[in-house]
This record gives C-alpha cells, sequence and structure tokens, in this order.
C-alpha cells in the first residue's frame, strides 16, 4: 500500500475527518498526517523536514 503525506489547510489539524477517512482507505499506518504550524513557513520548515525522512508516494492536501 503506498505511503501517503495529507496536508490540512489553515485552521484545521492532522487529526480530522479527511485524515482519518484516508487512514481508514490506506491503512493507518500509511497516512502521516501532522499538524501544521499557524506560521506558513513554520509550516514548510516541518514538511521539508519529514519529507526528507521519509518516502512518500502520494501527497494529498485541502484548504479552506
Amino acid at each position: 500500500m503506498p505511503k501517503l503525506l495529507y496536508i490540512h489547510g489553515f485552521a484545521s489539524c492532522g487529526n480530522g475527518q479527511k485524515s482519518t477517512t484516508l487512514s481508514r482507505y490506506f491503512g493507518e499506518g500509511n497516512v502521516v498526517a501532522p499538524d501544521l504550524p499557524a506560521e506558513p513557513d513554520k509550516a514548510v520548515t516541518l514538511l521539508e523536514t519529514l519529507v526528507s525522512k521519509e518516502k512518500f508516494d502520494l501527497l494529498a492536501g485541502s484548504s479552506l
């Protein structure tokens, strides 16, 4: 099963309805859905760190 990085939108969190649905479909261990900081620079830094440490097959996101 592919490993997915889910990026939530602003005013949301990594543990929401969309990431839960993705986890049910892809398997809980196959979806990484971090809580991102509200500051864009910090969010980008966190995502860059995750991508440099883990191999993801898919990227999905949502936003307001």
